[in-house]
């Protein structure tokens, strides 16, 4: 969905993901069966997205072409995964969205690392837990509290 503040424009969010322990049961229940988005909610935030076009993007996971610059394969092993995360609905979700209308800042978690880098005209953010970020609006472009002073 999307929530907009006064003069500061659309922030669009997309909650869910897919954990590497998602197999893993606790108390013989299946925690994660709706972790991710279904089909039918994808559609629907595509078109919730098209109308509002944000300019602020906030997830748990990242689209997946930005998956590479955020994992470490070593870790990837060790859940037998290979030596790469494998493609997921949000992931793939996430793409689309991005294909249809670029966000000036795609802030996520998910891979419990810190990254902040421009990549194909969107600055994407990863934050670790335990931290978090303001914005604000300078001279008509979205920037983070931290770097106005």
């Amino acid at each position: 969905g999307s929530v907009e503040f006064d003069d500061f424009g659309p922030i669009f969010f997309v909650r869910g993901g897919s954990s590497v322990d998602a197999s893993c049961r606790c108390i013989g229940r299946n925690w994660w069966a709706e972790e991710q988005l279904s089909w039918a909610q994808g559609l629907e935030a595509v078109k919730c997205y098209q109308a509002a076009k944000p300019d602020i993007l906030i997830s748990h996971e990242c689209p997946s072409n930005i998956v590479p610059y955020v994992t470490d394969p070593a870790f990837m092993e060790r859940f037998h995964l290979g030596n790469s995360c494998p493609a997921t609905l949000t992931g793939s979700l996430l793409e689309e969205l991005h294909r249809i209308h670029k966000p000036d800042v795609h802030v996520f978690g998910h891979y419990h690392v810190s990254f902040d880098q421009m990549i194909g005209g969107t600055r994407y953010i990863c934050i670790p837990p335990g931290t978090a970020v303001d914005f604000v609006r300078s001279q008509d472009k979205v920037c983070l509290a931290s770097e106005l002073s």
